[in-house]
Parts: C-alpha cells; structure tokens; sequence
C-alpha cells in the first residue's frame, strides 16, 4: 500500500501521513471475504484492503460451540460450493476451516489486517475520497465487545493503553462488511453484576479455553444459538454439571432436512459423486434454495397462506410435544405467529430436555449473587413452583442476542453534508438503504448486508454474495478510473423505502415483538422479499437510479 505526505496544508501546518488503496473493506468475516474473493476473481483487482478488529480470520461471530444446524450447500458461496463436507449439516468449525480455506484460495490473505479498528469514516468531497481513522490494537482487545473493550480502558493504570497505533487511510470507495450480529445485549437492566463470582459468557465471545466440566450452568434465552448450546454441553467433551435454562419467549420450530441415504452412507458415498459430478452438487444446492425460499413465502405473507401456517404450527406444535417433557408443554407453547421470529430447527434441544441435568423455567432473572442465580415468577410465569427459586451456577451464559438494529455501530459514518449516517437515519424514522445497499449523500459508500436485507430464517450468504455482484457492476467504473464516484439519488432511495415498508406490513414479521424491530417498532433487518426475487432485481441494476460521474474526457 502507498503511503504519501501532502506538503503543506492551507493553513501552513504540515499534513499528517497517510495510506491508500482505492478500495477500504471494513469486515473480514463472511461478506468482507466474499467481496475481497470477488474483485480479485472478477475484476482481477488487488488494490484493496480489508480490516477487522478481531484477532483471526475470518472475522465476524462464528464462535459459539456448534453452529446452527444448516446444510452445508447453504453456508458456501457460490463461487466456492462446499459439496463434498461428509455430512449435509456443517459445524461451527467446519464452516471456520471452509472460510480460511477460501481465504487462502484466492490469494486474499495478505490484503487483510487485523487488530485493526475503523472508528470513524468521513467523506473528502473535494477529493471525491474517503477518510478512515483507523486504531490498531494489541492482540485480542478488538475480539472483545465495545462494552467490554470501555470496561477495561476504565481498568487500566492512568498513562497505559491497549492501543498500538492509529492511522488514517483514504480510499475511493469505502464497504462495511460489518453485518448485525457485532455487539452483544448486555447485561440486564437492574440486576448488579459485581456481586456474581463466577463466570459471565455471551456467545458471541466465547473463551477458547473455558472449562464447563462439572460445573452448573444457567443459561438466558431460547433462541438459535441457545438451542444449540444447550444439548452440545450436555454431552462429552464437555460434561456440565447441570443446565438451567431461562426462557421467555418459546420459539416455533421447523422440521430438519434428513440426511440423504442416512449419516453413514451420505458420508462415504456423497463427497465422492460431489467430487467427480459437480454438477449435482450444483443441483443440490439449487433445489436447496428454491424450497426453503417456497416454505419462507408460505409463512411469512399474513393475509396469504393462512390455512398453510396454521397447518405448520400445529405440526410444529405436535412435534415439539412428542418430544418434551409435559411438565414444560404451557412454558414452550409460542404466543405469537407461525414465522414471526426466526424459526428453530433443533430436535437434539428438545431431546435434551429429557436429560436428568437439565431444568427448563420462565421465571425471570431477579438476581445474581455469589455463585448463585435467584429466578422469579411473573405474571406469565407457567412455572409449576410460583415461588422464587434459587439456582447453583458457576457460569452464567447470556444468549440474549445482539443489538441487531444499531446499524453500523459504534462507527460514525459522515456522508458529502458532513452529516451522520446515524442522524439521517433518525431524521429519516430508522435505518434503510437502497436494496439494503447504499444511500443518498454517501458517495461510493456501501453497505453489504445493510438494512433490511436479512431473511429471518436462511442463509445470509446468497444475499451478501447478490449485493456484491451488484455493487461491482454500479462501480465498476469508479475501480477503471472513468467516475470520479457513484450516489444513488434521492428519489430511488426514498421510493425503495416506502416499498419495504408497504410490503414488510403484509407479512407476519410485524405482528411481534423481536430483536428485527427496535424499541419504536421500525424493522430495520428482515428482507420481505424472496432470495429469487432479491437475486432477480441485483443482477440487473437500475443504472438510472443512480448519479454516476463520469470523468471528463
């Protein structure tokens, strides 16, 4: 990367040293690498560079102990399929070693810097250009949580910091890769945390070298990541004690793909035929798609497919209650509809509650003192025992999500009127974006799964792959040198918005409460649309949407 020094500035003080690349990805986990892999394969473009604040590649969250179940052909791009894994649903490690190993394919590697964390991004509009303050940090401090990471700069001596070094970067074009799942939830509102003397975890920074053997646990939430923790440390190598798990809002289910032929002979059988026949592999993945994208139209549309969803709660209903325990039938009974929330594919989770360590509760967590957690009843509480209860825990891990609607936090992103993305988002009602991609007065700023381009229940990898090919084809005549830049207008924006709005309030996503709406009720992540529809509109821009300015021959 070319480093440069203006000579002197306007007012006769000496510019600082800067860095360039014509391309500044902000992100090095799934979308970051899926935007890196497509320049160099389709552009055949090196002049970027991709930073993350995490210590590892890929960035992002993935380390939680078993990725949600999903098949295999879903969490893989398209430009590198994953079909001959030996099993059709991959793990939270075998989704990490296929991301390192994509990495590594394409020759990204060295374009990406870690421990490396963008804190502010202003637009330059008399250079066409952006500007990015850049701090690096010591090993480990950017995988903590901004909550975390202000906690310990509080703790620190007075002269010491965690950080290495700061930098400013210009770049043409600037791309988060950020994604929603960034900054966890915190702790609870009204509880002290000092007073609890064991071990506080959130999934989303999950200690590599944490010991559950014998000990009790208690867990907060019943969503995905929940319903994976739960049976993984019931079994070896783990080996808790006990698990005690809070939930407050039960979740409808979906039924699990089989595995074709059985475990055994899909393993011995399946990488081989992938491997000779790609093709079918390519099939697989087709006929993948298209169903689950059919199952999500089907329940999530409110006034179409009425009879359907009902059809499906009821199966989903009957065969989470084959299942559980009946002690615990009233606590997971859903109380909103079919498709609201994202749906759990987890029969191991409802196995699980049949295991003599495992307690399943509503109460509401009410304190948390010594190595102990006090549980209380509330006016929902379907508990058998209204009285408050009292649980042993050496660890307390809190799968209560992540702050999903607060779009790019904590960087401040100041567009061509030296404005906030933040404050237009407010004067604008929420945060939105232009097919969830880009918008007005940011100039060559991008979004790759920005608002509103979530599914609530698939892969995100197809959509964050859609907007990258889309995004190439709108700048690629910045990356030739033939526009100065690319700003969608403002009419295209606004009217893509109203649209999202209309359509989001004929599905099912608007009838609860749920971490794709914020505290004013704006949804902000989840797409209404189908992928085949979302993959039809990005592989054909509307160019007149667009300013783009050309350079002057």
């Amino acid at each position: 990367m070319e480093s440069q020094k203006h000579d002197i500035s306007q007012d006769g003080h000496p510019e600082e040293l800067y860095s360039r690349c014509k391309v500044l990805i902000i992100g090095a986990g799934e979308s970051g690498i899926a935007v890196g892999c497509s320049l160099k394969q389709k552009h055949n473009f090196d002049n970027f560079r991709i930073v993350d604040r995490q210590s590892s590649v890929p960035g992002g969250s993935i380390n939680i102990p078993e990725w949600p179940a999903t098949p295999t052909v879903a969490y893989s791009y398209s430009f590198a399929p994953y079909y001959t894994h030996t099993s059709i649903y991959s793990s939270g490690q075998d989704f990490l070693r296929y991301l390192e190993g994509v990495v590594k394919k394409f020759g990204i590697r060295d374009n990406i810097q870690l421990n490396a964390d963008v804190t502010g991004l202003r637009y330059i509009a008399e250079e066409n250009e952006w500007e990015a303050k850049i701090t690096h940090f010591v090993e480990g401090f950017g995988d903590l949580s901004s909550g975390d990471q202000e906690q310990l700069l509080l703790d620190l001596p007075a002269g010491q910091t965690w950080a290495v070094g700061q930098e400013t970067v210009r770049a043409k074009i600037a791309i988060s890769c950020v994604g929603i799942l960034v900054e966890p939830n915190t702790w609870p509102d009204g509880i002290p945390k000092n007073q609890f003397e064991g071990q506080i975890i959130h999934p989303a920074r999950w200690p590599k070298d944490i010991d559950l053997k014998r000990k009790d646990v208690t867990i907060v939430g019943g969503g995905c990541t929940a319903a994976q923790i739960v049976p993984t440390i019931l079994e070896e190598p783990w080996g808790v004690k006990s698990v005690t798990q809070i939930i407050r809002s039960p979740p409808h289910t979906t039924r699990v793909i089989p595995t074709p032929f059985g475990e055994g002979t899909y393993s011995e059988i399946a990488p081989i035929v992938f491997k000779y026949v790609p093709f079918l592999g390519w099939v697989a993945r087709l006929i993948l798609f298209l169903t689950v994208d059919l199952f999500i139209f089907m329940v999530t549309m409110k006034r179409k497919n009425i009879k359907t969803r009902a059809f499906m709660e009821n199966d989903s209903w009957e065969r989470v209650t084959s299942v559980i325990p009946k002690k615990y039938h009233a606590m997971m009974k859903p109380r909103y509809p079919y498709g609201a929330k994202r749906l759990i594919g987890a029969p191991k989770w409802f196995t699980s509650m049949n295991n003599p360590r495992f307690t399943l509760t509503n109460k509401v967590l009410k304190e948390a003192k010594g190595k102990t957690v006090v549980l209380a009843g509330g006016k929902d509480d379907t508990d058998s025992n209204a009285a408050d209860l009292t649980v042993a825990a050496d660890v307390l891990i809190l799968a209560n999500g992540y702050k999903a609607t607060q779009f790019l936090h904590p960087l401040a992103v100041y567009g061509r009127s030296n404005k906030s993305i933040q404050d237009v988002w407010t004067e604008r009602r929420g945060p939105q974006a232009y097919m969830g991609l880009a918008l007005d007065d940011f100039p060559n700023f991008f979004m790759i799964t920005g608002p509103n381009t979530y599914t609530g229940h698939w892969s995100v990898i197809l959509a964050s792959e859609n907007m990258t090919n889309y995004m190439l084809k709108i700048i690629k005549p910045v990356l030739n040198g033939e526009a100065l830049y690319a700003e969608v207008k403002r009419p295209a924006a606004e009217r893509w918005n109203r649209k999202i709005r209309k359509e989001l309030g004929e599905t099912v996503f608007e009838d609860s409460k749920s971490w794709y709406r914020d505290e004013s009720g704006w949804n902000s992540v989840v797409c209404p649309h189908s992928q085949i529809e979302a993959t039809i509109r990005y592989t054909f821009p509307r160019y007149s949407d667009w300013n783009i300015a050309y350079v002057a021959e």
